[in-house]
């Protein structure tokens, strides 16, 4: 009964998250008709935490009061959850190559990967059906981007260096010395993580489903 009951929270709160983040793209602009998939801790690349008992209790140090608060303030410069397609578009251009639109049973959502490689860039998209515009619920930064988040991290900072840029909101209970670091919450926030105690990738949005 325990584990029905987490795994029930656990889809909840992300389901929430990511109708939030739509209903405030749609407010904001135009976009395309595709779509695709995310929130699934088997398609993100951090799946370092699938081994991790998702019902421990985190140990979260931030003074918000929003779980989400950091994912939504934070971003790489102009690119940050939330954004449409038409502004994805402009901001990046076409992507490289594109996954296919999956229906995500943990949220509902229809998502999408967009992969932007010389850029090191890949963004899963997300809409409510196939037709309806996508907005930006995830971002994975990787060599070679030079992008860098909000509190001045980017790759190959060292660990060090995190740790002092986001101290005040790392969830110790999820967190890895040395392999990962989370900010704010598996559940929406960032997720760094290093090879050679140097960051090799950044995630951006909810990893767990």
């Amino acid at each position: 009964m325990k584990k029905n009951l987490t795994i029930f929270f656990v889809t909840s709160t992300v389901s929430i998250a990511a109708l939030i983040l739509l209903a405030q793209a749609e407010m904001v602009g135009q976009v395309t008709n595709s779509t695709e998939n995310i929130l699934n801790v088997r398609d993100t690349p951090n799946s370092w935490f699938a081994g991790k008992q998702l019902s421990e209790t985190s140990d979260f140090n931030s003074e918000a009061t929003d779980p989400f608060e950091l994912m939504k303030l934070e971003g790489f410069g102009e690119l940050k959850i939330g954004l449409t397609a038409a502004q994805v578009f402009e901001l990046l251009g076409n992507p490289e190559t594109r996954g296919e639109i999956r229906l995500w049973g943990a949220d509902g959502l229809y998502h999408q990967d967009w992969y932007y490689p010389q850029q090191g860039i890949t963004l899963n998209m997300a809409s409510e059906t196939p037709e309806e515009r996508q907005a930006v619920v995830s971002i994975t930064l990787m060599s070679p981007s030079q992008l860098k988040t909000r509190r001045g991290i980017g790759i190959v900072d060292s660990y060090t260096k995190v740790m002092q840029a986001y101290k005040e909101e790392e969830d110790r209970g999820m967190s890895i010395p040395y392999e990962s670091f989370v900010a704010g919450s598996i559940y929406g926030g960032l997720i760094f993580s290093f090879e050679n105690g140097s960051v090799n990738q950044i995630f951006i949005g909810a990893a767990a489903e």
